[in-house]
């Protein structure tokens, strides 16, 4: 696979090699020079797959792997979301704002959470992805934070 045209430079599963123009899996700090990146890691489940015991033991091993994070300077922000039920959806079509209660989609699993990180490549960010407490009942998606010119910084 070549690369052509603009490709981003922080897509991260088969970002361009700039070596050689050949579309590799590499990670955003090869390309970019970088030690460490952002990744967010979403958490997704069923609101109903935990008791409200295991919920707030979940919140509390949750707080305490944002410590360990945090020690080992990789923590960013967490934080767990209110039920599916607060949500409200925004949509603009034709200059007209729609505004809908609830999740835009329904799915079985709904968002629940994140953690927003710091870490060396993919493979740590799994690392510290399968230590999350839902995992065990949900799904953790890991995903690239695209860092752009404008933005405020921290």
């Amino acid at each position: 696979m070549k690369c052509s045209g603009s490709v981003s430079l922080w897509y991260v599963h088969f970002a361009c090699d700039l070596r050689g123009g050949t579309a590799l899996p590499r990670s955003d700090r090869y390309l970019m020079g970088r030690t460490n990146m952002k990744y967010m890691l979403l958490i997704y489940l069923d609101e109903q797959a935990m008791s409200e015991a295991e919920r707030e033991r979940c919140y509390v091993e949750s707080a305490q792997l944002a410590q360990d994070l945090n020690a080992n300077g990789q923590y960013l922000d967490a934080s767990p979301l209110h039920p599916v039920a607060t949500a409200t959806s925004i949509r603009v079509r034709d200059g007209k704002r729609i505004v809908t209660d609830g999740p835009f989609a329904e799915t079985r699993e709904q968002l629940g959470g994140y953690y927003l990180i710091e870490a060396n490549d993919l493979d740590e960010a799994i690392r510290i992805a399968e230590r999350i407490p839902p995992a065990e009942v949900g799904t953790i998606e890991i995903r690239p934070v695209m860092e752009i010119a404008g933005l405020p910084a921290n």
